[in-house]
């Protein structure tokens, strides 16, 4: 027979070595009476029964709360924290979807613009007139000081051309640096020449004709200079006295 101290719990199992209710060294209670057998007399067998208190029984106070019990209690099943982990995955799948709709989104629109530009025809290349800009000047006729040519009057049997452009304007071909044109002009007569370019270039042409009858405005027969933002003219004029074919070779850089 055993005995707890704290709750004076008594049992008849000698095994055990702890209290089922609070844990408490369980020790020998010193009352237990050995089994006393009569000699053949046929009395009646006394011993102490144990007092059992059922373990685990919530209608006993105190039952249930012992450290062996805790210790065999099963655990509670954390259906929260499940929720929570579901519910997260939900909201990033949900997130995810909306971020990879925004995209293909995004990417189709861009595809269709870039066709829709792909499509679109260029624009006609018409010069543009910045209203602080200068006009440039109307080429004056006006004889070179320097050159003694024979005006006009000198030989009014000369032939001379009924009309043709006073300004051409020179393109570039696409990925080409250089251009060429190629005119007559009649005699005193002047031509201008006009260029689309961007500021900080360099330009340099080169005109040659006939017995170097069409020199550039100011004289001479090559130029070489820096653009300007817009067009850029260039003049020439024909200090012969009979009509002159001339071209001009030009490039920039």
């Amino acid at each position: 027979m055993k005995k707890c101290p704290q709750c004076s719990t008594q049992y008849s199992d000698d095994s055990l070595s702890f209290c089922l209710q609070d844990g408490t060294p369980l020790q020998g209670s010193g009352e237990d009476t050995p089994t006393v057998v009569l000699g053949g007399s046929g009395a009646p067998v006394t011993r102490r029964d144990a007092v059992r208190v059922p373990v685990g029984d919530p209608s006993i106070t105190g039952a249930g709360e012992g450290p062996f019990n805790r210790a065999f209690s099963p655990p509670k099943k954390s259906s929260n924290i499940m929720l929570a982990v579901v519910g997260t995955a939900v909201v990033m799948l949900i997130l995810f979807g909306i971020i990879g709709l925004a995209a293909f989104i995004f990417y189709r629109n861009s595809q269709v613009a870039g066709v829709q530009n792909a499509n679109v025809p260029p624009a006609p290349n018409v010069p543009t007139t910045n209203k602080n800009s200068v006009p440039p000047a109307s080429p004056v006729r006006t004889s070179a000081p320097s050159s003694p040519a024979p005006s006009p009057a000198s030989s009014p049997g000369s032939p001379v051309l009924s009309s043709y452009p006073s300004t051409s304007r020179l393109k570039f071909a696409k990925g080409s640096y250089s251009t060429s044109f190629t005119g007559d002009i009649n005699p005193g007569d002047t031509r201008s020449l006009v260029l689309s370019c961007r500021s900080g270039q360099s330009l340099s042409a080169n005109v040659s004709s006939g017995s170097n009858c069409v020199t550039f405005r100011g004289g001479g027969t090559s130029l070489a200079t820096t653009t300007t933002g817009g067009d850029n003219y260039l003049t020439v004029s024909n200090h012969c006295s009979s009509v002159a074919h001339f071209t001009v070779d030009l490039s920039i850089i």
